[in-house]
């Protein structure tokens, strides 16, 4: 286990906190889970306290989240998810997005418990929902909107869809069900989750308006299904996450809620780019990740959690609109719960092939980083890499006292080019005409991994 200090820490504390409120205790938590999105509410705050609970162990919130799965007999449909039972002659894609989050939150704590019980519900929801969606998915179409609300609505009637202004949420299941594939694999369940891959990739998501969320979540199931099956769609992954990196992301790392459509950014999908950036660098090894985690959690999500731990929602920086402010406080209906998974994400990875990922102090069973505004002390000695942000100078010379290590930090300054800094790392650069560098350069500057400690 990892003992988070420092920031981080600071921010799970008070997210945990903010998940705390009634709204995600029972029964409330069981009323914000609305009609028009069955199962999203009760499902991301089961994700998020199991998330939390891998993180901190905390009795408290291992209390709360039983009673949440104690009472899903009194909410959840005799099919074993929520909403009405589908006839799959018409299928709402914000049902199957809502229960896509229920079915994560279900193996996450079937992780933590081993309780049979839950086994026996993902197995029911499998039979009942997951194998039957061969026939809806081969006639799905993306619907046409010209904008939507913060929350999603459901607005227009395809074949045999229910069609939501969160462009593409029905492929949001690729997460839940591919979690439950990596949970009980079968080949049954196999030929579902191709199906929905071929489908999504029949589409022009940029041109489509993709909610980019959706996107993302879909990237990353697909991601965990690459993982174990297919190392071509690995490589598929890269390049989609590519096409959001150069259209869907802000200046300051955080998202447009769709292609094409700059109103608002939305935290979910910022927590998708980090855990994404992070999974990809698993796989590949490629440095510039790391530099892309970093700028995400110091301009992205750490802008996006609020005074009260949960998340909202901003304005989109880009050259167009050079004013950063709050466009909704609080989303406690999804991005507050999808922080939390964001914030264990970073603390469960912050060493990922033998690269310290974060600038941030923290100990596990193998090392203990602390940071102070002069030096950053290591124990023990061992073969890592540290990412320093950029503009942070480090000095190759290691000192040794009582076994421990430190390494000197020459400037804490940054280059004077950039307009607006945070301690982690650029927000974004403006040149000298009053243009702003756009993300693709930006993610080609000179990496900054800094060969910490020497073999």
């Amino acid at each position: 286990m990892t003992l988070i200090k420092g920031d981080l820490a600071e921010r799970l504390k008070r997210n945990a906190q903010r998940l705390q409120s009634d709204i995600y205790k029972v029964p409330k938590v069981f009323e914000g889970n609305s009609d028009s999105w069955p199962g999203d509410w009760v499902g991301r705050a089961i994700l998020a306290l199991c998330c939390h609970y891998n993180t901190s162990h905390f009795v408290e919130i291992k209390k709360q989240l039983d009673e949440i799965i104690n009472s899903l007999e009194d909410y959840i449909n005799e099919d074993g998810y929520f909403g009405p039972v589908i006839n799959f002659k018409e299928v709402s894609e914000q049902q199957l997005s809502g229960n896509s989050w229920y079915l994560r939150g279900l193996v996450e704590y079937y992780k933590i418990s081993k309780d049979l019980y839950i086994l026996e519900l993902i197995k029911k929801v499998e039979n009942s929902l997951l194998l039957k969606l061969k026939e809806p998915f081969l006639k799905y179409e993306v619907g046409d909107f010209v904008i939507g609300e913060v929350n999603g609505s459901a607005k227009q009637d395809l074949d045999s869809w229910k069609l939501s202004s969160d462009i593409g949420c029905a492929f949001i299941l690729m997460d839940g069900i591919t979690a439950v594939y990596e949970l009980l694999p079968s080949a049954s369940l196999k030929e579902i989750i191709e199906i929905l891959i071929k489908k999504f990739l029949a589409f022009n998501h940029k041109n489509n308006n993709y909610q980019t969320h959706a996107y993302l979540s879909t990237l990353r199931g697909i991601l965990r299904f690459a993982n174990q099956n297919n190392d071509y769609l690995k490589e598929v992954v890269i390049k989609l996450f590519d096409v959001y990196l150069n259209f869907g992301m802000t200046l300051n790392y955080a998202n447009y809620n769709w292609f094409g459509k700059p109103f608002w950014t939305e935290t979910c999908c910022v927590v998708d780019s980090y855990i994404l950036a992070g999974e990809l660098f698993k796989i590949s090894n490629e440095l510039k990740y790391v530099t892309l985690m970093n700028r995400i959690y110091f301009n992205g999500i750490r802008r996006a959690q609020r005074d009260n731990g949960g998340a909202g929602c901003d304005t989109c920086l880009d050259s167009d609109n050079h004013l950063l402010k709050v466009y909704l406080y609080e989303a406690e209906f999804c991005c507050t719960m999808r922080l939390a998974e964001g914030l264990s994400y970073i603390g469960e990875n912050l060493i990922i092939n033998d690269t310290i990922c974060l600038y941030n102090s923290f100990s596990n069973e193998k090392v203990k980083m602390v940071i102070n505004r002069k030096e950053i002390k290591i124990h023990p000695l061992i073969s890592l890499k540290l990412y320093l942000p950029l503009g942070v100078e480090g000095e190759s010379k290691i000192r040794e006292i009582n076994k421990d290590y430190f390494i000197d930090i020459k400037s804490l300054s940054f280059h004077k080019e950039y307009n607006i800094t945070y301690l982690g790392d650029i927000i974004y650069t403006r040149k000298k005409d009053g243009k702003y560098s756009p993300i693709s350069n930006m993610l080609k500057e000179k990496e900054s991994i800094y060969e910490s400690i020497l073999d």
